[in-house]
């Protein structure tokens, strides 16, 4: 996992699938996330449901899932068939499932307390170190049990660091002629541009992996919030007002495109003036159809007039100008003189 500013560069390897055509069991995956996201994918995954955890590590990869029963030497040379291929997933599943549940319950505590904008009303104005800092703090009071503080209690990491410009033609430009190019022309360059550190850490353990990016993300100040849609984490950027990620569901159609529409419609439910207009329009529109008795029908410009006049006697109810009771007798009224023209 290599670290860059506000960048995560994520290598692993999964495990492929038995109709992949593959030079090996093992297939490396590389990824360049937001600082973050592996962590929050991680904290939104149900490990208990099997599909679950196969779509997470299609994604990340096999890395930092150890298991008793099963190494990646174990596999990296074999064949096995579609059976085999699920069943060696489940092993690990249920091998890290309880392991992993208890990581994610920290850190939803910790997400709360230190990055989510919807947090407690004291977190207000502060940084997501500055909140960190308190709630570390809060841990010391008697009888107060909110905030648990992540620690890496298993694994190894392996650090180091790689010195590099944030402008990349100077990268290049230094890799391709520090070798011939005379050591004060380079730094003649170098002088006029801001040189930083890009992390790499290697690890086999999930906790550990999660624990290094929760560190970073604290330094970058993240901002996080659960999605008024799907109710998991996402990364804030852009508006700080923004209600809904961009995850997608089985139709590949995101939070951001649904979520306002469902909110529309839950709205409307819930709305008991909406709900006796719609009865009573639903009753008007069958009538549009002609009758088998008579041949008469209610014509659709009149319908609309009905429908406009309906809008405006909900808002008369809404600014108190006439009651519920009165909304729903000028209802049954209004329905009356239009279906009786027409049995």
């Amino acid at each position: 996992m290599f670290f860059k500013r506000d960048e995560a560069l994520v290598f692993s390897w999964r495990l492929s699938e038995p109709s992949e055509p593959k030079k090996s069991s093992l297939t490396p995956i590389l990824r360049r996330e937001p600082i973050g996201a592996l962590l929050l994918d991680f904290l939104s995954t149900n490990f208990e449901e099997k599909e679950s955890f196969e779509e997470f590590i299609k994604f990340w990869g096999f890395t930092g899932f150890v298991s008793n029963s099963i190494t990646a030497e174990d596999i990296k040379d074999r064949e096995y068939t579609e059976k085999e291929y699920h069943c060696i997933l489940e092993i690990v599943r249920q091998e890290i499932c309880e392991y992993v549940k208890s990581v994610q319950a920290v850190y939803e505590k910790t997400f709360y307390y230190c990055f989510d904008l919807d947090g407690p009303t004291w977190t207000a104005g502060l940084t997501s170190l500055q909140r960190y800092y308190i709630a570390v703090l809060s841990q010391k009071r008697e009888g107060y049990k909110g905030f648990i503080e992540p620690r890496m209690l298993f694994g190894e990491l392996n650090m180091m660091y790689y010195p590099e410009s944030t402008n990349q033609q100077l990268d290049d430009y230094i890799k391709r002629e520090a070798v011939n190019a005379p050591l004060e022309d380079i730094a003649k360059i170098v002088k006029t541009n801001d040189i930083g550190l890009t992390e790499m850490v290697t690890s086999d353990n999930i906790a550990a992996i999660c624990y290094v990016e929760f560190k970073k993300m604290l330094e970058i100040n993240s901002r996080l919030r659960k999605c008024a849609n799907c109710n998991k984490y996402f990364i804030v950027t852009g508006r700080i007002d923004t209600k809904y990620c961009k995850r997608t569901d089985e139709h590949g159609r995101t939070c951001q495109e649904i979520g306002p529409i469902k909110k529309f419609y839950n709205k409307q439910n819930k709305d008991p003036l909406m709900e006796l207009y719609r009865k009573t329009y639903k009753t008007l529109w069958t009538r549009t159809i002609a009758s088998k008795k008579t041949g008469r029908r209610i014509d659709k410009s009149v319908l609309d007039d009905w429908r406009n006049k309906a809008t405006l006697k909900m808002t008369e109810v809404k600014e108190g100008k006439i009651s519920i009771k009165e909304f729903k007798e000028w209802l049954e009224k209004s329905r009356e003189g239009l279906t009786n023209g027409i049995r």
